[in-house]
């Protein structure tokens, strides 16, 4: 009898290891990415986080975000443009107003851009197509073209005006 070097069990045989002790060593030897013998790295690399009340780039984030406002556009012009470098053209768009309301918007707070005819109804994804709106209007209008939103809009205030 012999003493398995592994767990301890005896068995019968020449080998050094019991028989469920040799299918392991054997499945360990066939996939060494289960056990690896290089020590764990204690910090692994992580996302560069800005510094509070700094953008990624480096320049001062505006009041109610986490970016500046050129990266807030940029962002903002490769989602509804594709392009980044477009990001000049909306800022010349810009007005501080709702396109719709008039209310005041405030970027990274209730700022949005609208398609005035919807990008997934086939609008076209050009500036021209594109306005600066309420994010609760945008929201509301949703995917809607702009002659129904209207009508829809007029409708309920004239319900709300003959119901009082």
């Amino acid at each position: 009898m012999n003493k398995c070097q592994n767990c301890g069990k005896q068995f019968v045989g020449d080998y050094r290891l019991c028989a469920m002790c040799e299918i392991k060593d054997a499945a360990w030897k066939r996939k060494p990415t289960l056990r690896t013998t290089e020590p764990k790295d204690d910090n692994p690399p992580t996302k560069k986080l800005p510094l509070p009340g700094r953008c990624v780039c480096g320049k001062p984030s505006q009041a109610h975000t986490i970016s500046c406002w050129e990266c807030w556009l940029k962002a903002l012009a490769h989602k509804h443009l594709g392009n980044r470098d477009q990001w000049t053209t909306l800022e010349s768009k810009w007005t501080g107003q709702c396109h719709y309301t008039g209310r005041k918007i405030t970027p990274g707070v209730n700022a949005s851009l609208d398609h005035v005819d919807p990008a997934i109804r086939g609008g076209p994804k050009l500036l021209d197509n594109l306005v600066w709106c309420d994010l609760q209007i945008n929201r509301m209008k949703s995917n809607t073209p702009l002659a129904i939103f209207i009508h829809t809009c007029q409708v309920v205030a004239s319900f709300w005006r003959t119901s009082k």
